[in-house]
């Protein structure tokens, strides 16, 4: 996807400045300016997006780096922008516009068999008087690709020339009692013009359609913010439907296309099979935008020992009871997690402490663990004696100067933990005797 690699180097950028600044931020954001309006990602959105960034990142909240929130950021305000609540009605009458060549009719097709799978009876109607053989070629689609005891829920009606045109839409509304759904293919055009867009105002006015269906060709680009602008102008559009997903998109299609019709996607359809629709994922294309990483998956995979496991790892340190043992775990999680994802994860508090180590650090660290006695691992302190050290340097494979730092670390985790500990206490008993204070003023004054 074109997209995707000015945003990929727009991140890289954060990630060998090491930081996001003002500075920074101001120089890679023309950068990415530029590269995006060469894709044909309108300007305006562009604009909105930036905008909400630099407003964010004027708080970054505590755990993050700038360069991870930065991250985190992108994926959320793409996401949201994407993502709708509503979904498709399940009964009325459907009107689907589009562009000659865009796959309008074969993604008519599509939702055809979409709703037999649902129980519903459907009637397919072809508008496209312009192409002879447009009707034959979708009634046969439709018939090859269904299953034969959906055949009794479909029927079929073509306009055979434009000056019928009135005829059949008073035809279709008399027959919207007789169909849960009836799906119009409009006749397109192979660009945007004064006629095609009366016609279809003209056929709206007459159906008072559920939905109006827009279908946008993926590989699209300005072209998507010009077709959406007309339309617009024209009729209200309910929904969009992405076709020619599974090719190598712009993306920038999808995004003009939002933002100017501000309706949700519904659909996506992919390649010829009539069994290639799927409903719009938000999660998916703001994956495939940003090159992302199922997220969700992710951190499955990090809970999967036990859901309250670093819960409880945390709840230890508290409570004086967190050994090198637990140490040793942390690491091993530390290493389990996706390293584009680990800015997720420092906010939480067992995790301050590994959240800067590299890869090497860790392993050499466990290795040290490793190679430590039982006692040793539940008693820090036996490492008063020198001779232990040099001893767990040599079978780990490592110097006396990382074991030291690894104790002294583990040392200090510990009383830091002691000392949070006691102003939580402390806190608590303040607020204890406030309440005890509280409820002696109270009894007074009830005397």
């Amino acid at each position: 996807m074109e997209i995707t690699k000015g945003f990929k180097n727009f991140l890289s950028f954060f990630v060998k400045q090491g930081r996001v600044d003002k500075e920074n931020l101001e120089k890679a954001f023309e950068s990415l300016k530029g590269y995006l309006i060469d894709v044909d990602v309108p300007y305006e959105v562009i604009e909105k997006l930036f905008e909400a960034l630099k407003n964010d990142l004027k708080n970054i909240p505590p755990g993050f780096s700038g360069v991870s929130y930065l991250y985190y950021l992108l994926y959320e305000k793409i996401k949201k922008f994407l993502e709708s609540k509503k979904i498709i009605k399940d009964k009325g009458i459907f009107l689907i516009l589009g562009l000659q060549g865009s796959g309008k009719t074969t993604f008519t097709g599509k939702l055809a068999k979409y709703f037999l799978k649902k129980g519903k009876k459907v009637l397919v109607v072809s508008l496209d008087y312009r192409r002879p053989a447009a009707f034959e070629q979708l009634k046969t689609y439709i018939e090859k690709g269904i299953l034969e005891k959906d055949i009794k829920n479909i029927d079929f009606l073509f306009l055979g020339k434009k000056e019928n045109l009135e005829n059949i839409l008073k035809l279709i509304n008399e027959k919207k009692k007789d169909y849960d759904i009836i799906l119009v293919d409009t006749a397109g055009r192979s660009y945007v013009d004064e006629d095609l867009l009366k016609e279809i105002s003209f056929i709206y006015e007459k159906l008072k359609p559920e939905e109006s269906l827009l279908v946008i060709d993926s590989l699209m680009g300005q072209e998507a913010l010009e077709l959406s602008k007309a339309f617009k102008k024209y009729i209200p559009i309910t929904g969009l439907v992405l076709t020619k997903a599974d090719s190598d998109t712009k993306g920038a299609s999808i995004l003009s296309a939002k933002y100017i019709l501000n309706a949700p996607i519904y659909f996506v359809s992919e390649g010829e099979k009539i069994d290639t629709l799927r409903e719009f994922n938000a999660d998916i294309w703001t994956q495939r935008i940003l090159e992302g990483i199922d997220l969700e998956k992710s951190l499955n995979e990090l809970f999967k020992l036990d859901p309250n496991y670093l819960f409880t790892l945390y709840n230890k340190l508290l409570e004086g009871e967190y050994t090198l043992y637990d140490l040793k775990d942390e690491l091993i999680l530390r290493l389990s997690i996706d390293p584009n994802l680990i800015f997720y994860y420092i906010n939480l508090p067992i995790f301050q402490l590994t959240s800067k180590f590299d890869e090497k650090k860790i392993k050499h660290w466990i290795a040290i663990i490793n190679s430590m006695t039982d006692k040793e691992r539940k008693n820090h302190t036996l490492f008063k004696n020198t001779s232990r050290i040099k001893r767990v340097a040599k079978g780990s494979g490592t110097s006396e100067k990382e074991v030291k730092e690894l104790l002294k670390t583990y040392a200090q985790l510990k009383f830091q933990a002691k000392r949070y500990k006691a102003l939580q206490e402390k806190e608590q008993k303040k607020q204890q005797k406030k309440m005890k204070n509280m409820f002696k003023m109270l009894f007074r004054g009830f005397k």
